[in-house]
């Protein structure tokens, strides 16, 4: 099963409010605070917080007259405090940036070891958003967890959400009842990062991505473009390809391609649009052949695996997980760099400038590869709300660059889980450069060519492949009847069993892996010589997965032909003793 690494840090994608943990107090060595957040959601996103504070003295002469409170988030409403069973009415400020709650007690809490405890209620909108069919939470990071002796939070998420996507960090505990999940996390879990969860069978996105194809040549060729694939994680629905392709074929990397026949100095603009259903999960039986995987470990022109440099790392690092720990601890990333000259690996180790998602992939499948590990690079979208952080890595368009490698051992296991944010347009295992992604056949530098965004899933229903004869009179001489299949529908068909028959006798029987949409291929069946089409079918029935269709059959073509033959023949027997008597009659006595 191939396994997501991805060079992002998925968080900074996802635009929601987060908040910052400020704790005033006169003297924070003086006291032991505990925390316990609990974060309520209902159907809608919205949020009730509680937040209970335990704050046990550890000297007998101190105690905490109020407590401060900042919260970077001017969004949240509804706030009480309780302590006691007494309600508090606490001092509230709000800044641009965050809300600063202040309690004054009214009581002395004396004597080392006693706890003053007491509660922050609220409510808040901007914690969950839902982005197409899937619903996204960030969850604000304690700040200074280091302060506090115990850190508890608790997530309860409705059923209502869906399955869970992702989530990070690892939770400690995991229930539920008959409305809701509950998640529980510990300090451990909560010091380095916020809580980011997912919650959704699977995002859709929208696309529309346009082409320009040049023939800059004087003699007629054929040009190809990638467009987006089905992948382990994703289901490509096309609406419309304008203007349609020649052909459309899997690659050995099982990208799908798509072919153009363009006159002598020809230009066309091509534009394919339709959905992307990103899965929370990987189809089992969407895997690279054997073939691909002997790819993914050869050299390439920026993955060389021989470089002295590159193998002594390699042997260094244990596995996969080592390998992407040595990438993050030593380049220095920047999500918004603009498109440069590629480095490669070699000199993507060695450089002290920041680089871009382009470059941790290099270097990240190279040192893989070296490992005897297959590796490939993805290119394609990652999704963000906030345009200041949009990936600009390379060509003109928002693309950007992760690694996949294969894992024999586990079916799915992700440095990263997988977010439903990343929609795979190219893949580049065989080679490093080839296919070029969509977004790199621009009209002109600069100009953009995709546009995604977040969808539902429309009603697509599958239909049946079209069939079509195309005999003409040679048949009676080679005796191949040729028949035309047609994929009409939006997606990619799988696992389809044809068998061809004729006056119900088994003629032929085909197994396809894949029928891409757009897609047309040709059968050939032999049907042996028969005069007068005496012994030929009269139908030809294709039957698939338990359906089946009709096509006339080549009698009537055997017919037609031998009769015409016939007359032809008989026509040229005619002439030829025409001929014969006209020469007797004017020879010369």
């Amino acid at each position: 099963m191939l396994k997501k690494i991805f060079l992002v840090i998925i968080f900074s994608l996802i635009q929601i409010v987060f908040f910052d943990y400020l704790v005033s107090a006169q003297s924070i060595q003086d006291f032991a605070i505990s925390l316990q957040n609990e974060y309520i959601f209902d159907q809608n996103g919205s949020c009730k917080v509680s937040e209970t504070f335990t704050i046990e003295n550890l000297m007998t002469e101190k105690y905490l007259p109020s407590f401060e409170y900042h919260i970077k988030n001017t969004n949240i409403k509804n706030i009480e405090v309780f302590a006691g069973g007494d309600k508090y009415d606490p001092q509230i400020e709000n800044t641009d940036t965050y809300t600063k709650i202040k309690i004054g007690f009214n009581d002395k809490v004396l004597g080392k070891g006693k706890e003053r405890v007491f509660t922050i209620n609220y409510d808040v909108d901007n914690l969950a958003i839902k982005t197409g069919d899937v619903w996204e939470l960030s969850i604000p990071k304690i700040e200074e967890a280091n302060l506090y002796k115990n850190i508890k939070s608790i997530l309860v998420i409705p059923k209502i959400y869906g399955i869970e996507a992702y989530i990070s960090p690892d939770y400690k505990q995991k229930n539920e009842n008959d409305t809701s999940i509950i998640y529980h996390f510990e300090k451990e879990e909560l010091k380095p990062s916020r809580i980011v969860a997912g919650f959704g069978n699977y995002q859709t996105f929208t696309y529309i991505i346009n082409y320009r194809l040049k023939n800059e040549d004087s003699f007629k060729k054929t040009e190809s473009i990638s467009i987006p694939p089905d992948t382990s994680y994703q289901r490509i629905f096309i609406d419309s390809i304008k203007p349609e392709p020649d052909a459309v074929f899997k690659d050995i990397d099982d990208n799908w391609i798509a072919e153009y026949s363009l006159e002598a100095k020809q230009t066309i603009d091509v534009s394919i649009n339709g959905k992307a259903q990103i899965f929370s999960s990987p189809r089992a039986y969407l895997v690279p052949k054997t073939q691909s995987l002997y790819k993914n470990i050869e050299p390439t022109k920026y993955w060389n695996t021989s470089d002295e440099k590159i193998v002594e790392v390699a042997k260094s690092l244990e596995d996969p997980q080592a390998v992407y720990d040595f990438v993050i601890k030593n380049l220095d990333y920047d999500f918004n760099l603009k498109a440069s000259e590629r480095l490669g690996a070699v000199n993507t180790l060695s450089s002290k400038h920041k680089v871009s998602c382009r470059e941790y992939s290099d270097l990240m499948i190279t040192l893989l590869r070296a490992k005897g590990i297959p590796a490939r690079e993805v290119i394609g979208y990652a999704h963000t709300d906030n345009e200041t952080i949009k990936p600009t890595a390379f060509f003109n368009d928002i693309l950007h660059s992760w690694v996949e490698y294969w894992d024999t051992e586990n079916d799915y296991y992700y440095f990263n889980q997988f977010d439903l944010r990343h929609f795979a347009f190219t893949i580049h295992g065989s080679s490093d450069e080839l296919p070029l992604p969509p977004g790199s056949y621009s009209k002109d530098v600069g100009e953009k060519d995709i546009f995604i965004n977040t969808s539902s899933l429309s009603n697509y229903k599958e239909t049946k492949l079209d069939f079509k004869n195309i005999n003409n009179i040679l048949f009676i001489f080679n005796r191949k009847y040729s028949i035309m299949m047609e994929n009409k529908n939006h997606t990619a068909l799988y696992d389809k069993n044809i068998k061809y028959y004729g006056d119900n006798k088994l003629l032929s029987e085909d197994n396809f892996e894949a029928i891409l949409p757009y897609s047309i291929n040709k059968k050939v069946v032999k049907i042996k010589y028969s005069f007068f089409g005496k012994n030929s079918p009269d139908s030809i029935m294709v039957f698939i997965n338990g359906g089946d269709m009709y096509l006339n059959g080549p009698k009537n073509l055997d017919v037609y032909s031998h009769t015409i033959l016939i007359f032809v023949i008989v026509i040229a027997i005619f002439m030829i003793v025409l001929t014969k008597l006209h020469l007797l009659k004017h020879k010369p006595v």
